[in-house]
């Protein structure tokens, strides 16, 4: 036998033996599928009323042997169940109750897969993924139900949200705690608005802990407050570094006023290099040793010597409209450079080995906000955008497995 006929051969039977595989694979689940439906079916005959989970009051049955359809991992099951009625006008289904299914009839591990996939892609792409990978057939308009009632305790100030632990320990005591924010713009059905993600890290640490705020600033300190070992933080070293805005150092004061400001490097260098093109312009080398001098300065700590050498530029500019031009920027470089004079220590920072940048933030944004909420075409309501902006921090806080076991106590903890 010549190896061609070898190898058809071999080739023949490895698809059999799979055409097999399958077909046992299929007959297992379809008698999966018959086994829960009759395990989650209630008993044919009349039934006692149950207690109304609304009111507690005593719920007659309305309809028996209602079909249920149950998505699984395994397919969907029908079962039958007794639709129960109470005189305060609340309807539904005990076996629902005992086996901890919702109105959107999923198993958990089911609605675990789902959420993974809508807060990590769009709707139409999380619909394709899941009934390429896993058989699972949802509409998008069934996902998008899915993403708004599973992040509604997100929404609503009255209720627990789901929060990470800080990465605090005692056996990261000795190290600081770092806390970086920094915000990217979002399109949303008002315009463009800003979405703040902030993390929380020990130095030296991987694991980080975000939060994310679009809209609601109450809520999202209340996030903060309620993490589990935010109360530790009062005796830890914090190193708090931020883009230079107002609203972080107000948040710094009113959480944790303790902390150490830093305005982050490159932010300031910004600054400096959007001056010295104005200056300058692009291209010319007297603006690249214009920012050079600005950053030695900060960096070897001579803040007042660069807050002089600036001052003494301005009133030395040529009285032409170059000149208007050049000391339009430089006292706003000024200005700015003053209004953050104690959150300059780039010298400190550097000798302890602390980081001077919010650039792990910077790069958190593409990942964590961006990625899911800054695709072709999209555009947020202001409540959604929350809802996602909050999910995708949980997510990226505690992982996938967790991140579906911690939203479902939330909903329970909210019902």
């Amino acid at each position: 036998m010549g190896p061609e006929k070898k190898e058809a051969r071999l080739r023949a039977g490895y698809e059999d033996s799979y055409d097999e595989a399958v077909a046992d694979f299929e007959a297992f689940r379809r008698q999966t599928c018959e086994r829960l439906a009759s395990q989650w079916s209630d008993p044919p005959g009349k039934a006692k009323p149950r207690p109304c989970p609304a009111c507690g009051k005593a719920a007659r049955v309305r309809k028996y042997g209602v079909e249920r359809r149950i998505v699984t991992r395994f397919g969907e099951v029908s079962a039958k169940r007794n639709y129960h009625v109470c005189s305060c006008g609340h309807g539904f289904y005990p076996k629902d109750e005992e086996l901890g299914f919702d109105e959107d009839n999923l198993s958990r591990d089911v609605l675990a897969r789902v959420l993974d996939f809508v807060v990590s892609d769009t709707f139409e792409a999380s619909r394709e993924r899941l009934r390429l990978h896993h058989g699972i057939e949802l509409s998008e308009t069934k996902l998008r139900h899915l993403f708004e009632r599973q992040s509604a305790p997100l929404a609503d100030r009255e209720k627990p949200c789901p929060v990470a632990p800080l990465p605090l320990t005692k056996a990261n005591a000795h190290q600081p705690v770092v806390i970086e924010c920094d915000g990217s713009m979002v399109r949303q059905t008002r315009g463009f608005g800003e979405v703040k993600l902030f993390g929380v890290q020990v130095l030296g640490e991987t694991k980080r802990v975000f939060l994310a705020e679009a809209k609601d600033k109450d809520r999202f300190e209340a996030q903060l407050f309620e993490s589990p070992g935010f109360e530790k933080l009062s005796k830890r070293e914090v190193l708090w570094i931020g883009d230079g805005q107002p609203y972080n150092w107000g948040l710094k004061r009113r959480l944790c006023p303790q902390a150490r400001e830093l305005v982050d490097f490159y932010h300031v260098m910004e600054h400096a290099h959007q001056a010295a093109k104005a200056l300058f312009g692009d291209g010319d080398a007297c603006a690249d040793l214009y920012a050079r001098r600005v950053s030695r300065l900060l960096l070897s700590g001579e803040i007042e010597t660069l807050f002089d050498e600036l001052k003494a530029c301005i009133p030395y500019q040529p009285r032409t409209k170059a000149g208007k031009k050049e000391e339009a920027v430089l006292r706003p470089l000024l200005k700015y450079l003053k209004g953050n004079r104690n959150r300059l220590d780039y010298k400190g920072f550097r000798e302890r080995g602390w980081p001077m940048g919010s650039g792990a933030i910077e790069s958190a944004h593409k990942w964590v906000i961006q990625k899911r909420m800054k695709q072709a075409g999209m555009c947020w309501s202001p409540r959604n955008a929350q809802r996602m902006a909050t999910l995708r921090a949980l997510r990226a806080s505690v992982g996938i497995e967790r991140f579906a076991e911690m939203l479902e106590q939330a909903n329970r903890m909210a019902a």
